[in-house]
């Protein structure tokens, strides 16, 4: 099972670098499988992963096999210990959601276009890779299945891998709908 998962982990870092929802070098995913976790390394093209390049880590944080995982390594780890029904986590670089966060309130412009997708936490701006952010995910994530890192990106979880990405790509959608939404009630359409 573990070799498809992590196929399936380079499909999704495809996927998201092909919808320009990560950069080139930015994002990661992670899956969970028993008492460890596959993450997406550090500082390597996200668009053509291999499954040797991911990262095995224990829930403890030590490498258990692989290279330098992302540096968000801890962001996951607090989210599947505070959700341990929780198998996949994508963390993301949406831009119109990003953008959108930073100019209005997402709770009341995305919620209408995510009930059926799930709940959502949006935090302040948080320094990356930090145990201060994975401390505030960890939180958020108790009550959410969508954070929105102002400033930053998204982070999403799902019972698999498919389901995470759903929310990851329901979000930039929302977001989309949101803008469109604002720009026509500012134009008087």
């Amino acid at each position: 099972m573990g070799d498809l998962l992590k196929l399936a982990v380079c499909l999704v870092m495809k996927r998201l670098y092909q919808k320009g929802l990560i950069p080139a070098l930015g994002g990661n995913v992670s899956f969970r499988e028993g008492d460890r976790i596959w993450i997406t390394p550090s500082a390597k093209f996200k668009g053509s992963l291999e499954p040797s390049d991911l990262v095995e880590l224990s829930l403890d944080g030590s490498v258990l096999r692989g290279g330098k995982p992302s540096k968000e390594w801890r962001m996951h780890l607090a989210v599947y210990r505070s959700r341990p029904e929780v198998r996949a986590v994508v963390h993301a670089h949406n831009p119109l959601t990003v953008g959108l966060c930073a100019s209005t309130d997402p709770a009341s412009s995305f919620t209408p276009f995510l009930t059926e997708v799930g709940r959502l936490a949006v935090l302040p701006p948080l320094p990356p890779g930090s145990e201060e952010l994975a401390k505030a995910v960890k939180e958020a994530s108790k009550g959410a299945e969508m954070i929105v890192l102002k400033g930053h990106g998204v982070v999403t979880l799902g019972r698999d891998l498919w389901e995470a990405l759903h929310r990851a790509e329901a979000l930039e959608m929302a977001a989309l709908s949101a803008l469109t939404t604002l720009l026509t009630r500012r134009s008087g359409v």
